[in-house]
């Protein structure tokens, strides 16, 4: 499935019941297929997201899903320091992210807001430490350690996702 890409300048944020029901299916319209066959999801007067790919009902990606929409919730300050709200944007980043990088057996990440309004993935098992820390919709730092092998990185992901890619591999292949 995909989800249309909103017009140049426009920059509508979706409520967090709009969210959920754009991101379940619910509550848009199928308008067509593209050519490699693949539901278009459009939404009235508002688009979700930038383009991603269907996610193919892999088991991680509701609890995943479910768990950052959560995180959209919280109020302004729910740190008691006046940590910023997370924007959808934020979420939508994250798993448009994941849906690039994730295989159909990776585990599932514990997903965590941060102080500065951005949310971090995190998986600590099967011998690995991988966290992946949303500062902006564009801006994502990664930490790798491998407990067994000893290999460690602390990478910008931003521009570069093979660090990432080779590590969820690698997790998911434990």
């Amino acid at each position: 499935m995909l989800i249309e890409a909103p017009p140049p300048g426009i920059h509508e944020y979706l409520t967090d019941n709009e969210l959920s029901l754009a991101v379940s299916g619910r509550g848009s319209d199928v308008s067509g297929l593209t050519a490699r066959g693949e539901r278009v999801l459009t939404f009235p007067r508002r688009v979700l997201a930038p383009t991603f790919q269907d996610w193919g009902g892999a088991s991680w990606y509701e609890p995943t899903m479910q768990a950052a929409l959560k995180l959209t919730q919280l109020p302004e300050g729910w740190d008691r320091a006046k940590a910023p709200r997370i924007e959808p944007t934020m979420v939508v980043a994250a798993m448009s992210l994941l849906t690039s990088v994730m295989r159909d057996n990776t585990p599932v990440p514990s997903v965590v807001p941060t102080t500065r309004g951005g949310i971090q993935l995190e998986w600590h098992t099967r011998g690995i430490d991988l966290e992946v820390e949303f500062l902006s919709t564009v801006r994502v730092q990664g930490l790798f350690e491998d407990q067994r092998t000893g290999d460690s990185w602390e990478e910008n992901l931003s521009f570069n996702l093979k660090p990432l890619t080779d590590a969820i591999a690698n997790l998911s292949s434990r």
